[in-house]
């Protein structure tokens, strides 16, 4: 199954940045690979999760965690580095870039 294109379902409400490694594959490629999208935010940044899910990533322990924790995420991660730190379906976005 295919990752959501972050740039066709919210390039009109959010920018759409590529991870650090899109450049280096891109130049290999001529088409942009949705799995290399990101969603930039204020404490991290949201990216495709394969299928209809998607994950928050972050750096920012404590209170930003906290926050997160309150969100409805299919799973959590208790990891301390810049990794997903959950995962959510599709229609949960908003919520979770607030």
């Amino acid at each position: 199954m295919d990752p959501i294109d972050l740039k066709e379902r919210f390039g009109d409400q959010f920018k759409v940045e590529y991870e650090e490694s899109y450049y280096a594959v891109r130049s290999k490629r001529t088409i942009e690979e949705p799995w290399l999208m990101i969603l930039l935010c204020q404490n991290g940044h949201i990216c495709p999760w394969g299928g209809s899910d998607l994950a928050a990533c972050t750096d920012r322990p404590g209170r930003i965690v906290n926050k997160l924790k309150a969100l409805p995420f299919r799973r959590a991660s208790h990891s301390r580095h810049k990794a997903p730190w959950g995962y959510f379906p599709l229609h949960t976005p908003p919520a979770v870039l607030r």
